[in-house]
C-alpha cells in the first residue's frame, strides 16, 4: 500500500519489524510471466474488448478470464484450470498502452508527441527497464503446484520468464530486550538527518508499506489528501466515492493513496488503512 505523506514528523517509537527474503513463500495458483515481444500483438488485441475509454473503467481489475484465449495465446494444456490473465502493473502495461503513454509521457515523447527530448544514458535506461516491465503478467490458476505451472508455461515460446509470486511474511527482528532505546535511529544516523533538514509542510514523501492508520493523533493532519479526487464532481457525488478516476492518474478515487492488495491480497482499492502497525510506524518515523 502506500500512503503520501505531507510533512516529516517526531517519530513513533517502534520495535524494528522486517521482511525477509528467506521467509518469502510462492503463492498457490499466483504466476508471474514476462511475454516476449512476438507476444505483443496478440496479447494486446485479446485485451481490446475489456479496455474501455469510459471514466468508470478502473485499470486496477483490467483482466481476461477467457480460458479458451489464454490457453491459445500461449500453448497451455487445457487440463490446466485458469481464472484470470491480468497485467502486472496497469500504468505499465502493454495490454493498457494509452494509460501507458499517459502516464510516462517521457518515454512517448520522441514517437507519440513531436516533442525531442535528448536521449541520455539514464533515460534509454529508463525506457530499456520500462518495457521490459510492460510485459509482465500475473496468472490466476488452480490444481497445479508453482513448480509444475512454472514448467508448463516455460514450454511457450511466448513466455520468457515464468515465476511464482511470492508472499513475504513479516517477523520480529531482533529479539532484544533493549529495543526500547531505539538503536536504529542511530543506525540509520537520523539525528545526524534532522540537523541538516526536519521536513515542512511543502514536502511530499510516498511510505510504500502495508498500510497506514491516518487517523492516528500524530498522522491525521500530515496525511497528504489528493484535490483530484475530493469535493464534489459534476453531478453532486463526492468524488473520493464515486467510482471514477477523476485526475485521470489510473487511480479510482485515491484520495488517501492506494492499496496495491487489499485485504486478501488480490483485490487493490483505495483505502490503504492499516491493518498491521508497521505501516504507521514508518509513516510516523517519516
Amino acid at each position: 500500500m502506500t500512503t503520501i505523506i505531507r510533512n516529516s514528523i517526531w517519530p513513533l517509537f517502534f520495535g524494528c519489524i522486517l521482511t525477509t527474503a528467506a521467509l518469502a513463500q510462492p503463492m498457490t495458483g499466483r504466476m508471474l510471466i514476462r511475454i516476449s515481444p512476438d507476444a505483443i500483438t496478440p496479447v494486446r488485441e485479446a485485451f481490446s474488448g475489456i479496455v474501455s475509454d469510459d471514466k468508470h473503467f478502473n485499470p486496477q481489475s483490467c483482466f481476461l478470464k477467457d480460458e479458451r484465449v489464454i490457453h491459445s495465446l500461449f500453448g497451455i494444456p487445457e487440463s490446466v484450470k485458469i481464472f484470470q490473465l491480468r497485467p502486472f502493473i496497469a500504468q505499465h502495461n502493454i495490454a493498457l498502452e494509452a494509460l501507458r503513454e499517459k502516464t510516462n509521457p517521457i518515454l512517448f515523447a520522441n514517437v507519440k508527441f513531436g516533442t525531442r527530448i535528448a536521449e541520455t544514458e539514464p533515460l534509454h535506461f529508463l525506457r530499456t527497464s520500462e518495457e521490459k516491465l510492460s510485459r509482465w503478467f500475473e496468472i490466476i490458476y488452480i490444481g497445479l503446484s508453482p513448480d509444475q505451472m512454472m514448467a508448463i508455461l516455460k514450454k511457450s515460446s511466448l513466455i520468457e520468464v515464468a515465476e511464482p509470486r511470492y508472499s513475504y511474511p513479516l517477523c520480529l527482528k531482533p529479539n532484544d530486550p533493549m529495543i526500547g532505546d531505539q538503536y536504529s535511529l542511530t543506525e540509520m544516523d537520523v539525528f545526524r538527518a534532522w540537523d541538516i533538514q526536519r521536513g515542512d509542510s511543502s514536502m511530499l514523501v510516498a511510505d510504500d508499506d502495508i498500510g497506514v492508520d491516518w487517523t492516528h493523533e500524530d498522522l491525521r493532519s500530515t496525511i497528504f489528501i489528493n484535490s483530484g479526487e475530493t469535493g464534489l464532481d459534476a453531478n453532486g457525488l463526492p468524488k473520493n466515492a464515486n467510482g471514477i478516476d477523476d485526475d485521470t492518474n489510473g487511480f479510482v478515487d485515491d484520495w488517501h493513496g492506494w492499496d496495491f492488495a487489499g485485504n486478501d491480497g488480490n483485490s487493490p482499492d483505495n483505502n490503504p488503512m492499516a491493518t498491521q502497525d508497521h505501516g504507521t510506524h514508518t509513516s510516523g518515523i517519516m
